[in-house]
Order: structure tokens, then C-alpha cells, then sequence
């Protein structure tokens, strides 16, 4: 089964590890007339659902297209009844915007609103944004906002496999309204001839800000491109003698174009940071022969492993020093890491690393206050085990919730995918399913400040094919 044909119907939220509850969109809605049988089994009731003989039952009082859930209506299994039916503004999968003054979501968004401790929260519907065909593909996304393909976007996301990547701007209608799309842009593909050996997104520091596709490719070379019309296309980097690996990334914290890859020659792995003037390597550890190695990298720093790691790295990209940390398990997949928006001083040293292994989610939380650093090392440990090859992606969620950031755990060979909101340094506070019934093979998050919140946006790829989720977090006003 491939993605654009998945039915992903639901979005369940674990409460307490004990109960349910099942999150819709109101684009989905069920019709709201019962069905012929439901008619003649049911009494006749009034509009309060009081039980008197004043006449057939009114299910969508307030025309919003979702139906309450009183005797006498019908509520498609699966789907949130209206919670709210005097007001068609307010149903369980309404789109939020935040501080307008009024909570447009109600059932188990509020009730996961709660439980994170926020006033409102907005998830998106699963969405298609593009194919490369192969199995093993691989996803990266920017949620920041830039001029796109010759018109306005909230950010990019980029879908490649060996033979080439497919390129979508995300849309400003991401939140949702009456027909929520994205806009697609045409795939990019790689001459005949030439593999994808790894991609990436990012952007560039500077006002505006410029979204950015960089490739590896075995010309060999690496190179920047920027989706305007006509799109600009500059190779930064040539590799070692050893070629490249498979890993590639775009500091967001520099104030040009920065690539990052992965070099080897005579046995040593670097990593080369390229910009269009000059390029510098920084020795690291290198990978045993046939493991999958892994490259993240926020605000200025980087952080560098492989599947099966005991050790991994995070590398300052300012200075180049290298930082070993050692973890308490083998790495099970790829780690990420991501830095606060709004940082405690101005060295931007804040950070939150996480990778995942059988222990759970061990992460690494740096935190500066008035120029002086502290690390810890804690165990983030989920509902549901970590077991076989799994990836992470972590993102912070709001500015003005500094210690809650949110986790994105996939295996690549079991479904679904989990979002486990966490309140630093360890405790989870929710956790939300992505109803999918196919595992996911990468994932990727990305977080911006939009429509009066923070909003992260979470890609991933299906069976060659890439898909795209939004989640609005709203601060308490």
C-alpha cells in the first residue's frame, strides 16, 4: 500500500497511558443524516435531546457539517461528534487560529491542549507533498517561511531517493480552511545519469530568508540551490578521495550558504563545511564498515553517528570543537537535535539532543543562563517500547513554554508514528498517534513562529512517496 492511497482517518491521543481519544477533520466530516435504519430505531426527540415527541431531530443545528452525538443522530465511527453545535465556528477539527480570543477545537484537542498545558492546539491532516518512487527514500523539511518557486510558502520540503527529488513548497493554507491544499511544485530531478546521494533543506540566515535545496550527487559534487524562478544552482564542495557519505545538511545559523558533508580519505571521516568562498574539514569518528550513518545539525552545532553507535559527537561548527557523548545503549537509528528559539543569552549554546536507543529516548539538554553553560544527560522513556531500527526528529514547540519540546519517534519496519510532547528534562505529558498502518521510513521536523504561535511541522516518507503534518501550538494568553 503506498501513501496516497492510505487511509490515515485518526489521530489518537494516549491521555494517561490508559485512555483514547480520537482527533478528525472537519474536511473528512461524516454526512450528517442518519441512516434509514438509525431513523426507525430511534424515539423521537427534540432538539436538546430531551426525549419529548416535538419533532424530528435537528443533527447540525449549527450547519458546520459535524453532527452531535444525541440519540436519533449518526456519528461515522472514528469521527469526533460536535462538541459544540450552537456555534459553527467551535468542532473538534476546526481551524485554529490563535489569540482571536475564542478555543475553535473542542474534544480530545482541548484535552491534549490541557494535558501539554497550553490554551489551544491545532493539528493538520495527513498530506501527500511528493514521490521519488522508491522505497528507500528520504525526507528533510524547513518550516521557514521564504519566497518559493516565485511565490509566498511557510517552507519546504524535499522528498529523494537515488534517482532524484521532489521538491513542494508548503503552503500558507497548512492550518486548513474550506478546501486546505498545498500547492505542489515539479519535481527536480537529477540529470540522466547521475544519482542522489543525499539532500537536504534549510535556510540561510539574513532578512528575508532564503529556503534552500543543497545535493549530493556522485558527479561528485555538492551544491546549493535556491528554488526561484529561474532556480540558482552552485556547487560548494567537492569531496576526499573517498567520496562522500550518504549525509548532508544546511547550518541555519550562518550568516551565508554553509553545507555540511560527510568526507572520507585514508581511513579518516570529516566533516567539510563549504560555503561559496572557501570550504574547512573537522575530523570525526568514522563509522564501522556498512553501518547507516546520521547527520543533524541546529543553530550552529552538529550532531554526528551512526546506527549501532555507542558514542556519538556534537560538533561547534563555530570553533570545530568536538564533543563526545556516550550513550547508555547502542543507537537504534538516527538522533536529531534542535536549539530554543528565543535562547537565554546570546551565544545561542541552548540545546536539545536526543537519540534513540533500547533504553529509550536518552537525550542530551544544554541550557545557558547569563553566559554560563550546564549539560545533563537524561532517559526520556515513551508509552510504547523503542524496538528495531527507529528514527527521531525533535523540535521545540512554543517560545513561550521554554522547557516543553516535542519528540517524533517511526520505526522503519513497524507502524505508527508517535508524538511524545515532553516538559524538560524527561517527563512526557502526552502523546499523540499518527494513525497510519505502514511504517515510516524517515521523518523530519522543522518549527517557525506563525499565525500567533509556534508551529512544527512534521515530514516523513511512505513507500517512496512523502506526506506532511502541522501542529499549532497557541501560548496561554
Amino acid at each position: 500500500m503506498n501513501a496516497r492511497t492510505l487511509m490515515w482517518t485518526s489521530l489518537a491521543l494516549l491521555a494517561s497511558c490508559t485512555t483514547t481519544t480520537t482527533m478528525t477533520d472537519a474536511a473528512s466530516a461524516p454526512d450528517t443524516a442518519p441512516s434509514d435504519a438509525a431513523l426507525a430505531d430511534a424515539a423521537v426527540v427534540d432538539d436538546a435531546g430531551l426525549g419529548d415527541d416535538t419533532g424530528p431531530i435537528d443533527c447540525d443545528r449549527d450547519r458546520d457539517g459535524v453532527p452531535r452525538d444525541v440519540p436519533g443522530c449518526f456519528v461515522s465511527p472514528g469521527f469526533e461528534a460536535d462538541c459544540n453545535d450552537d456555534d459553527p465556528a467551535v468542532y473538534p477539527a476546526a481551524v485554529v487560529t490563535c489569540r482571536d480570543g475564542r478555543i475553535a477545537r473542542c474534544g480530545a484537542a482541548t484535552t491534549l491542549a490541557t494535558q501539554v498545558g497550553i490554551a489551544e492546539l491545532g493539528v493538520t491532516t495527513l498530506r501527500f507533498v511528493g514521490a521519488v518512487g522508491e522505497t528507500s527514500s528520504r525526507v528533510s523539511i524547513t518550516a521557514e517561511p521564504a519566497p518559493l518557486l516565485g511565490g509566498p510558502a511557510a517552507g519546504m520540503v524535499a522528498v529523494w531517493g537515488a534517482t532524484g527529488v521532489a521538491l513542494a513548497p508548503v503552503s500558507e493554507a497548512i492550518l486548513g480552511g474550506p478546501e486546505p491544499r498545498l500547492t505542489y511544485a515539479l519535481p527536480w530531478r537529477q540529470p540522466m545519469g547521475t544519482s542522489v546521494v543525499a539532500t537536504a533543506v534549510g535556510s540561510i540566515g539574513g532578512i528575508p530568508r532564503t529556503s534552500v535545496l543543497a545535493m549530493v550527487d556522485s558527479s561528485p559534487s555538492a551544491r546549493l540551490m535556491e528554488p526561484a524562478l529561474p532556480p540558482s544552482d552552485r556547487v560548494l564542495s567537492a569531496p576526499r578521495a573517498g567520496g562522500f557519505l550518504p549525509v548532508v545538511v544546511v547550518l541555519d545559523d550562518a550568516p551565508e550558504a554553509t553545507l555540511v558533508t560527510v568526507t572520507t580519505e585514508a581511513g579518516v571521516t570529516y566533516l567539510r563545511l563549504a560555503t561559496a568562498t572557501s570550504h574547512r574539514d573537522v575530523a570525526v569518528a568514522s563509522p564501522p564498515s556498512g553501518a547507516a550513518p546520521w547527520l543533524a545539525a541546529a543553530g550552529h552545532t552538529l550532531l554526528w553517528g551512526w546506527t549501532g553507535a555507542r558514542t556519538v559527537q556534537l560538533v561547534d561548527s563555530i570553533t570545530d570543537d568536538v564533543t563526545a557523548w556516550t550513550l547508555g545503549a547502542d543507537a537504534l537509528g538516527r538522533g536529531d537535535l534542535e536549539t530554543p528559539a528565543e535562547p537565554a543569552v546570546t551565544d545561542h549554546d541552548d540545546l536539545i539532543a536526543v537519540v534513540p536507543t533500547s533504553l529509550g529516548l536518552e537525550s542530551l539538554q544544554r541550557t545557558c543562563v547569563t553566559g554560563t553553560c550546564t549539560t545533563a544527560m537524561h532517559t526520556i522513556t515513551p508509552t510504547t517500547a523503542l524496538a528495531g531500527p527507529t528514527n527521531v526528529a525533535v523540535s521545540e514547540t512554543t517560545v513561550w513554554e521554554r522547557d516543553l519540546f516535542v519528540v517524533a519517534t517511526a520505526s522503519e519496519t513497524a507502524a505508527p508514528t508517535h508524538l511524545h510532547f515532553v516538559r524538560a528534562p524527561s517527563t512526557i505529558v502526552a502523546e499523540l498517534t499518527i494513525g497510519n498502518d505502514v511504517a515510516v521510513r524517515d521523518l523530519a521536523m522543522s518549527s517557525t513562529d506563525r499565525y500567533g504561535g509556534r508551529l512544527v511541522l512534521l515530514g516523513t516518507t511512505i513507500g517512496g512517496e512523502g506526506t506532511l503534518t502541522g501542529v499549532l501550538f497557541c501560548d496561554i494568553e
